[in-house]
């Protein structure tokens, strides 16, 4: 039997026994979810060429199990018969992506006795084997979708969509979804729990108890419509989202989906023409909210916060919450507006107005319009610098998502990509793309020269100077020093990748102090700022890319006894130190000198790759 990463062959079995013994189907679900996860090509980072397969691919490891004569790993087909998708396990293929088949030169797996390797044959297998297996794996079959309900606030930045499924002879699953809005309708999480459907939503209204949030049922061919669609787009967003559940649920979360009808449409945001914009744009300047904003400034910041809320995130314009000031603030409106730094400053005061208005004209409750509010003030300092910073903006900034996009959709895609914007002629694609790909490694480290000289040799074990600190500064920054240290400690730092790290954060740190010390001090608690800080580094250095034996970024916030993730927070202190260019979720970027040794060779194996397509 091949080897999976994690865990292994006798591992796994014994974690097979352990499941079809508990009596509840999660657990074996959970299981097979998990492994075909770790084959699935939608989780292959595209800037990355390997250079050759040491793992087995996903049909060799059905095929080592079909080899393998063991109640167990005829529990694993069985359950794989059903989860695979109807492309069958050869859609797993390396080249296949959402709406893009397998690689033509990809030949389908044929298994002897059993023909073409897919569903039916699998499940053939399992009949032929004659083992005893829980009722409910042999009855998984006819699983049935019963209920789809949605979790709907009201600043709308997404929903929770819960379907409720039945597996005879009386197990229930909830399958939770949660499709974010500002993003452009993706799945950004989801996770399924061993509870009937009625029971999990009597328990999170009693949590939530929120008077914001309202709950109504969803046909099920809409559901699918909606979560397949959002799905889809997740997988083609880079970096990829990841929570401790999401994407390892996804193939249990696709099977669910494919239980419930088809033919169901998704509703259409409204779409906003340029009269309708215009008598919006009329009505505000009336008001007392946007009276003091008719002048030519206030105009045409207003215009282009209306282009944002009419054709971006969830195209509503009215309906501005905490997420999407951050959106427009820390990125959107640095990036995509070119207008002069005198226009530009006046935007969070036009923003301010705009969501007293907006949540005045929908009835939303004064505290939820209060905590928007905040997140301008929050928001408001970073922007400000980042307009007064370099940045591309306009069609540089364009240029630069599509060389930062590159790969995501195929070679054929960015060769479209990169044609429209001028950027390479047709008949030379692959030293296009490898000029593409070598600019954006020179954008991770600091320049073509610096990506050129760049060396592998491993950081020192470091010390801090405190002495270098300016005196009023000292004590906080010692406190977050030593909550830095304290999770290196964990992580034992008396392994050298570890003390790499160590190094890393510790030259950042002061990198901070120095350039943006008001972000060390104030009403951030020390153990957010810390977090951030190591969250910064661990992120630059590909720390928590989920490799076996990593940390998670889960444990990172546990650590500190955080509840939410600090990467916004870190983002807007790179940003203010001038490390960062924008703060939308992204790569985190940090100069070589805050880069470990592994990484670096990681950046110097592919600009070798890429330069050898030139």
């Amino acid at each position: 039997m091949p080897e999976l990463d994690q865990p292994g062959p006798g591992e796994l079995l014994a974690d097979v026994r352990t499941a079809m013994r508990s009596g509840e189907p999660l657990d074996l679900l959970s299981l097979v979810s998990s492994m075909m996860a770790v084959f699935d090509p939608r989780v292959a980072d595209p800037f990355v060429r390997e250079p050759g397969a040491e793992r087995p691919s996903f049909e060799e490891l059905v095929v080592s199990f079909l080899g393998v004569r063991r109640p167990e790993t005829t529990a694993l087909l069985a359950v794989l018969a059903e989860l695979v998708p109807p492309e069958g396990p050869a859609w797993w293929s390396e080249g296949a992506r959402p709406g893009r088949p397998a690689r033509q030169d990809v030949r389908p797996t044929v298994v002897p006795g059993l023909g073409l390797l897919d569903a039916a044959a699998i499940s053939r297998a399992v009949l032929d084997r004659g083992d005893r297996l829980p009722t409910w794996v042999t009855a998984l079959g006819d699983a049935e979708v019963t209920s789809a309900t949605e979790m709907v606030h009201a600043l709308g930045d997404g929903d929770n969509v819960i379907l409720g499924v039945r597996i005879a002879p009386r197990h229930e699953l909830s399958v939770v979804v949660y499709i974010d809005h500002n993003l452009g309708q993706v799945v950004k999480d989801a996770f399924v729990v061993p509870e009937s459907p009625d029971r999990l939503r009597r328990d999170m209204r009693r949590i939530v108890d929120d008077p914001d949030t309202v709950w109504r049922d969803v046909p099920l061919d809409e559901a699918r419509a909606r979560i397949t669609a959002a799905v889809d787009s997740g997988a083609m967003t880079w970096p990829p989202f990841e929570t401790e559940t999401w994407p390892a649920c996804r193939p249990l979360v696709e099977w669910a989906v494919r239980l419930m009808p088809d033919g169901g449409t998704i509703p259409e945001p409204q779409l906003w023409s340029d009269d309708e914009t215009a008598r919006l744009a009329k009505s505000f300047l009336a008001s007392p909210e946007g009276a003091r904003h008719r002048t030519r400034a206030g105009r045409a910041m207003l215009d282009s916060l209306l282009w944002y809320g009419t054709s971006y995130g969830k195209c509503d314009p009215l309906r501005w919450s905490p997420v999407s000031v951050e959106i427009v603030l820390a990125d959107w409106v640095p990036r995509k507006v070119v207008a002069p730094v005198g226009e530009l400053r006046i935007v969070p005061e036009v923003l301010r107005d705009l969501v007293r208005f907006g949540h005045r004209e929908l009835g939303i409750r004064k505290e939820l319009t209060d905590e928007t509010l905040d997140a301008v003030d929050t928001f408001q300092s970073a922007y400000l610098a980042l307009i007064r910073s370099p940045r591309p903006q306009g069609v540089d900034a364009i240029i630069q998502s599509v060389r930062e996009a590159g790969g995501l959709g195929g070679d054929e895609a960015l060769g479209d990509g990169l044609a429209s914007l001028g950027l390479a002629p047709d008949d030379d694609l692959d030293a296009a793309i490898a000029e593409s790909m070598l600019d954006s490694l020179a954008a991770e480290v600091g320049g073509a020269d610096v990506l050129r000289s760049l060396d592998d040799r491993p950081l020192p074990d470091e010390p801090f100077d405190l002495d270098a600190v300016p005196p009023d500064l000292a004590g906080a920054v010692g406190e977050i020093l030593g909550l830095c240290d304290g999770w290196y400690a964990e992580l034992g730092d008396d392994d050298p990748a570890v003390v790499e790290l160590r190094t890393a954060t510790r030259r950042l740190l002061a990198v901070l102090a120095g350039r943006a010390p008001d972000s060390l001090v104030g009403r951030a608690a020390p153990a957010g700022t810390a977090a951030a800080v190591c969250w910064a580094v661990g992120s630059a250095n590909a720390v928590f890319d989920g490799r076996p034996g990593s940390p998670r970024a889960k444990d990172l916030t546990a650590h500190f006894g955080r509840s939410a993730s600090p990467a916004a927070r870190a983002r807007t202190m790179l940003g203010v130190a001038g490390l960062a260019d924008r703060y939308m979720p992204g790569p985190i970027v940090l100069p070589p000198e805050m880069l470990t040794s592994a990484r670096r060779s990681s950046v110097m194996s592919a600009r070798d790759r890429w330069l050898a397509d030139l």
